[in-house]
């Protein structure tokens, strides 16, 4: 991350979030000043606090905020202890490593629901080069991916799964919420939606007035059941762990077969999609 881009970053925050430099510094306990400095470049931050203040203010995603604190030569946000485990994973790298490793489709998101890595097996699944395309963070949010038809036309129980999804994330905010009074966070979540289906639109508003809230777990369970044109319909049981470290904020999303016939058509469909790339 260069200088340019963490004060493009803090600046592109400030403005989704609707706010004045003058309301984020009432907000951050900053100084106005502070802020036309840092966006404008003549200085950046030299007190680790007044920049704490600024990114929570913001509500940048964790793995943002500590990416910006470490640029700048600070300690990323540590909100709990974290054991000394030498095999736990730090950091995006190590979260694309262990999703590599399963033969099964697997991805994490960051507490924006947004995914931030994948691997092979879920790109191809999904007929997508995440290299290429929904390189914007808001475009691979879940909610939006959900209501995406060429995605979401392939959920044979796409209201079970999202219902499931849509219950979790109520659990996830810090207060109740609506769609009529969202707040920052969830904002940020529905401005990746906003390209959707109008179809999957109002039948997600209609779920969230419904679902009650999951309260945050470490571990849980929802099923997929996946309509491949050539292949028919394969089955999952998609698992979601929430990361060990608790500076990025991460969740592993694994979606494992359930029987044969799903391993056997997701094999075939790798090996489909290595060769419509070579």
């Amino acid at each position: 991350m260069t200088t340019t881009d963490w004060r493009k970053r803090v600046r592109d925050a400030r403005r989704r979030l609707g706010l004045t430099q003058e309301e984020l510094a009432r907000t951050a306990m900053v100084s106005r000043e502070a802020i036309r400095a840092y966006e404008t470049g003549r200085r950046a931050p030299e007190n680790r606090d007044y920049l704490v203040r600024l990114l929570v203010a913001l509500e940048l995603p964790r793995v943002e905020a500590n990416g910006i604190l470490e640029e700048l030569g600070f300690a990323p946000i540590r909100d709990l202890p974290i054991p000394g485990n030498p095999a736990r994973w730090s950091g995006l790298a190590d979260a694309q490593a262990l999703v590599d490793a399963c033969s099964w489709p697997a991805f994490a998101v960051n507490d924006l629901v947004e995914v931030v890595v994948a691997n092979k097996a879920f790109e191809a699944l999904f007929g997508v080069d995440l290299t290429r395309e929904y390189t914007d963070p808001s475009s691979r949010n879940l909610l939006a991916l959900a209501t995406t038809p060429r995605f979401a036309d392939r959920f044979e129980n796409w209201d079970d799964a999202t219902r499931t999804l849509v219950a979790v994330w109520k659990g996830h905010f810090t207060r109740a919420v609506s769609l009529d009074d969202p707040t920052p966070q969830l904002s940020k979540i529905l401005d990746g939606v906003a390209g959707g289906d109008p179809a999957y639109l109002l039948r997600v508003v209609k779920m969230w007035g419904e679902v009650e809230l999951i309260p945050p777990v470490r571990r849980w369970f929802y099923p997929i059941v996946w309509r491949d044109d050539e292949l028919g319909l394969l089955r999952f049981q998609g698992m979601v762990h929430s990361g060990d470290d608790p500076q990025t904020m991460i969740s592993f999303n694994d979606w494992i077969p359930t029987d044969a016939a799903t391993c056997g058509a997701l094999q075939a469909i790798k090996d489909r999609d290595r060769n419509v790339k070579k």
